[in-house]
């Protein structure tokens, strides 16, 4: 997929994503994925609190539907990605309530997957 084309899709989706985000009154997290080499495109919409169900989503794609070029190796690329995010952003949440605490004891919390 040329960047141009890349591009516009990205533009459209934020926009559906941007009206989506108003009705839910959640922020979507985007992610779209070309697999240049077959001419697919997975785009998944997701809010934060949907991230472990979009993580576990990748791998019933993998598996239920092995038609698609979506493999496992996909799967746990962006599952890991997600899990990454949340870490990072459970990071960020911790630290800014221990700016208010000013204790230092404690570690930041994390979602099981």
């Amino acid at each position: 997929m040329d960047e141009d084309k890349f591009a516009e899709l990205a533009d459209m989706v934020a926009t559906r994503a941007e009206a989506l985000s108003r009705q839910v009154r959640q922020e979507i997290n985007i992610i779209i994925f070309p697999k240049e080499a077959d001419g697919d495109i997975y785009v998944f919409l997701y809010t934060d609190e949907c991230r472990c169900q979009t993580a576990r989503t990748f791998g019933d794609f993998a598996k239920r539907y092995p038609e698609l070029s979506f493999t496992w190796t996909d799967a746990g690329y962006w599952s890991q990605r997600i899990r990454d995010d949340m870490e990072r952003q459970d990071r960020e949440d911790w630290y800014l309530v221990d700016e208010h605490i000013q204790d230092g004891f404690g570690t930041p919390p994390t979602e099981d997957c």
